[in-house]
């Protein structure tokens, strides 16, 4: 707490708190190979995968985040607080915020397996997200020195895409795969209706099976509902 406060005097413009990757509880490393921080202990908490204990992966470090970011406001200053670490969902990302622990979600893993993951989001089309499976194959890559890929699209090789960049194994696709929304066409995706209240809300999703709602009040979009996949993603964004 008292670096952050320390570093708050200073002016910095935010903090963005981790923890773990520590060379001191690293493993030891092979003859010819480096030593890398993020085998040991330390460094699990820093990269924690599904083999996880009874806390889970998920969200590890938000509540270090959370005690500097009450030590900072306690101390009078305003700076923004960034957490990060296993942070998957936009429902897990927004309850950080809605609760005050971080002022600013960072998201690692996920990004990397899906970077257009809050986009389909803000768009309702939650259920398209391909979501982390925190087995850490990207860590295991860059504990090698290789070029960092997801297991999620890396080997999706299309014949088609003849100008699809590899890595330097030339087994592996280097970026995932292109992404646009769905066609405009309603045949082949749920239509969105813009309601204006939650009984409007529910009158159109009971009547349109098939169709993406987003609710908006006072302002701001508060849920989109995607009734054919049946998700609910609440949204906080100003439009």
């Amino acid at each position: 707490m008292w670096f952050a406060i320390k570093f708050a005097e200073g002016g910095v413009d935010y903090l963005s708190v981790s923890k773990g990757g520590r060379f001191e509880d690293a493993k030891q490393p092979k003859i010819g190979e480096a030593v890398y921080p993020y085998t040991g202990e330390s460094g699990y908490e820093c990269m924690p995968t599904v083999l996880s204990d009874a806390r889970g992966p998920f969200g590890r470090n938000v509540p270090l985040a959370a005690a500097i970011r009450r030590a900072l406001r306690d101390a009078g200053h305003a700076t923004p607080v960034v957490t990060s670490g296993s942070i998957t969902t936009f429902e897990q990302a927004e309850g950080i915020l809605e609760r005050g622990e971080a002022d600013c979600v960072a998201a690692a893993r996920q990004s990397l397996a899906d970077p257009d993951w809050f986009r389909k989001v803000r768009l309702g089309l939650g259920h398209l997200v391909r979501r982390c499976e925190f087995t850490n194959y990207c860590e295991g890559l860059d504990q090698r020195h290789k070029q960092v890929t997801c297991k999620l699209w890396d080997r999706k090789l299309d014949p088609t895409e003849p100008t699809v960049r590899l890595a330097s194994d030339g087994k592996r696709r280097l970026l995932p795969p292109s992404w646009t929304p769905p066609s405009a066409d309603w045949r082949h995706r749920a239509r969105r209706l813009l309601v204006g209240s939650a009984c409007a809300l529910r009158i159109v999703s009971d009547q349109w099976r098939d169709c993406s709602v987003t609710l908006f009040v006072e302002g701001r979009v508060s849920m989109a509902l995607d009734r054919s996949a049946h998700h609910a993603h609440r949204l906080s964004r100003d439009r």
